[in-house]
């Protein structure tokens, strides 16, 4: 698949400016592609001023963010604006009233701005649902601890609803029993709710509900009747089409279930319907134009095709992809489609996901770009080592200075910045214990080890040999870095760092030393090493097989157990035109083919069963005016069963030169400081299932 210059960046719901009230106006010139939005409709609350929505360091997003990332919080579209009320914004499963949240938050999808409506009581795990142009909110937990208290947790039968105008929540009657961890949904001027438990903080054990609370707002005087349900689960999705409720997933006291329960409004009656790709526990679901759509922590939104035809003969089917899979997220319908909003994707505060993203049905079969420009909190303007735990970008140290060869021992950083991708928000950690640039970084089960690099010897700029180990985890601990008894087998840069099969491998690289001067301070090697870099472990081996060349500064990656190197220098600056893949298992080298250009410094990344070749530098095009080196733009993918590459985007419109390319999940993070701005670019290269081949 090739797309021509493709330079805007998918957005489906900004709108210029947006980004709230310390947000500065984007720099970039790339088109941004955006839905119509209509007209919101009247609040059901009065509104206070617009108020800033996002971190203070982002100056653009694709998406929306929230004021304040919660889970198991209530949402809800009213025909003029998404609301979300409560939730829980403190650590996971330890939980104190002082960090539930009863705030009521509208955000206009015209104006792309937040205000501020009447706030209950601190509550999570309510729901939130727009009936007749009132919303309304059902049950939900409360701590009734405060930190640091032992936690005493309740379940509440409260029910209330805010009237279109009002300043201040009413009373509506409390449900059948105390109720939380459920879900509900609307079916004309009723109110379902399915699912969940009772907390009561004097007894050891919950009770889990055994029937669907129907709540009746189509007369004066509201009034509740009961369904018997054929399940006891929580943390599940419920949504109403025409005819049925459908129910997916959730908890069960055995454990997770996919399991899907559809009733028939008319008959009265229960059903089985297929089960949920996926995991179920925590899902996220909404009905659009009579179709039922759920996601959940993998980042995959399931359409359920075929109900019109019974339950027993429906299927789910892959409608999109997300870029932020999240649990306990909330799916709301808009007059301009879906959105996913809040979740987390991890066990931490920071985990919590702060982006409101749309589900983009209609979308292309194509790449789509998500790019967010930040304030860049760190010295280093390019070359850090660079690093993924999870959902966090690590960059470590790096070069302060913008040219090419400023290698004097002030221009070396040793600065430590962790960018939590689930809000855009950066957080300083210590740092690293050496300033040093272009370090070979490797993720290992949570950690990170960080190996090699260039910096300053005290007498002059070279290369070393240490590994440091960056521990993803550091609760109590002063600095996250410990520093291997194991080395390289040589000081190295500009190399490859390989992990297969609990075996790490040197590939490649440059041991430079200015002191050794002009005819010694570039050593080229061929060897290959083998060892394991753990604390207390041997010095890496050196391997029989060497490599069919010296090579540095190429792109390489490993996928299915071989390593795919392309690109690159050896000695004399002169380029390597040849493609070779190394057989970890066999210790064997073979070639491959070649993509379109010998580049430079680009990062070659595996998501799937391809290939990407991402930025860099290649030669330019002497008839079209372009000496030496020029950026090159695009991005190449290799299709190793048919041993050929193609263009898969022409112009990725932004500078490659310093970019670096990771994979993160099924995307392409790229990440690049190296501007005269102060800015920091990241960008998510969101790859649909048949370009990255699936998993």
């Amino acid at each position: 698949m090739r797309r021509k210059q493709l330079i805007s960046f998918t957005s489906l719901f900004l709108v210029a400016g947006f980004t709230g009230a310390c947000a500065k106006t984007g720099s970039s010139t790339e088109p941004v592609v955006k839905a119509d939005t209509p007209e919101p409709s009247a609040a059901p609350a009065t509104a206070s001023a617009p108020v800033e929505a996002a971190p203070s360091a982002v100056q653009q997003a694709p998406f929306p963010m929230m004021p304040l990332a919660v889970t198991s919080f209530g949402a809800a579209w009213d025909g003029g604006k998404v609301w979300i009320l409560g939730g829980y914004h403190g650590e996971p499963h330890n939980y104190a009233h002082d960090e539930q949240s009863g705030e009521l938050w509208g955000f206009d999808p015209k104006t792309g701005q937040w205000s501020q409506g009447p706030s209950v009581e601190g509550l999570q795990s309510l729901t939130l649902e727009s009936v007749d142009g009132r919303l309304v909110r059902v049950g939900g937990m409360r701590a009734q601890n405060t930190r640091p208290e032992p936690a005493r947790l309740g379940s509440v039968a409260e029910v209330q609803v805010l009237e279109p105008g009002a300043s201040a929540w009413t009373d509506l009657p409390d449900l059948p029993a105390p109720r939380s961890s459920h879900d509900t949904t609307v079916h004309g001027s009723k109110v379902y709710v399915v699912g969940g438990w009772t907390m009561d903080p004097d007894q050891e054990d919950s009770v889990w509900a055994k029937t669907v609370a129907v709540l009746d707002l189509s007369q004066d005087a509201a009034s509740w009747t009961e369904i018997d349900a054929p399940f006891q689960a929580r943390a599940l999705g419920a949504v109403a089409t025409d005819k049925e409720l459908v129910v997916v997933g959730g908890m069960t006291a055995k454990g997770p279930t996919t399991a899907v329960h559809v009733y028939d409004f008319a008959k009265k009656k229960w059903s089985k319907g297929p089960d949920l790709p996926g995991l179920g526990f925590g899902v996220g679901a909404v009905a659009r134009e009579g179709q039922v759509y759920a996601t959940g922590f993998e980042g995959k939104v399931y359409r359920l095709d075929g109900l019109a035809s019974g339950a027993s003969k429906a299927r789910w089917v892959e409608a999109d992809r997300l870029v932020f899979g999240r649990l306990f997220p909330r799916l709301v319908d808009t007059d301009a489609g879906m959105w996913v909003l809040g979740g987390v994707h991890g066990m931490t505060t920071d985990d919590r996901i702060a982006h409101l993203e749309p589900i983009e049905l209609d979308a292309p079969a194509e790449p789509r770009f998500h790019r967010w420009v930040l304030d860049n909190p760190s010295d280093a303007k390019n070359r850090q080592g660079m690093g993924l735990i999870g959902d966090r970008l690590i960059a470590v140290g790096g070069n302060r200075s913008l040219g090419q060869h400023d290698f004097e021992p002030e221009h070396f950083s040793a600065q430590t910045w962790e960018l939590h991708l689930t809000s855009m928000r950066w957080e300083a950690r210590p740092d690293f214990p050496v300033a040093r640039q272009s370090m070979r970084v490797h993720e290992d089960r949570g950690d990170l080890l960080i190996a090699g690099g260039f910096g300053h010897g005290g007498e002059a700029a070279r290369t070393f040999d240490e590994i440091y180990q960056y521990v993803g985890e550091t609760a109590g601990e002063a600095t996250p870095y410990k520093k291997l008894e194991t080395t390289l087998p040589q000081a190295l840069t500009q190399f490859s760092l390989v992990l297969h099969d609990k075996t790490w491998w040197t590939i490649g690289g440059l041991d430079f030393d200015a002191a050794r001067g002009p005819k010694e301070m570039f050593q080229h090697t061929s060897a290959i090493h083998r060892g394991e870099a753990k604390a207390g472990a041997s010095k890496f081996e050196t391997a029989k097989v060497e490599m069919p060349g010296t090579r540095r500064a190429f792109a390489g990656a490993e996928l299915d157990g071989k390593f795919y190197m392309a690109g690159g220098m050896r000695e004399s600056f002169a380029t390597v035109d040849d493609c070779q893949v190394f057989d970890l298992a066999k210790a064997s080298w073979s070639k491959f083919a070649c993509p379109s250009a010998v580049r430079i410094n680009a990062d070659m990344v595996a998501v799937g069963k391809k290939l990407y070749l991402v930025g860099g530098s290649r030669n330019g095009d002497p008839e079209k005016g372009a000496e030496g080196l020029v950026p090159d733009r695009s991005i190449e993918v290799y299709d190793p069963a048919k041993d050929s590459w193609s263009v898969l985007v022409d112009d990725i419109g932004l500078e490659p030169k310093h970019m670096r390319a990771l994979a993160w999940g099924e995307h392409i993070l790229m990440f690049t400081t190296h501007n005269e701005e102060g800015r920091a670019d990241v960008v998510v290269l969101e790859l649909p299932p048949e370009v990255s081949g699936g998993r």
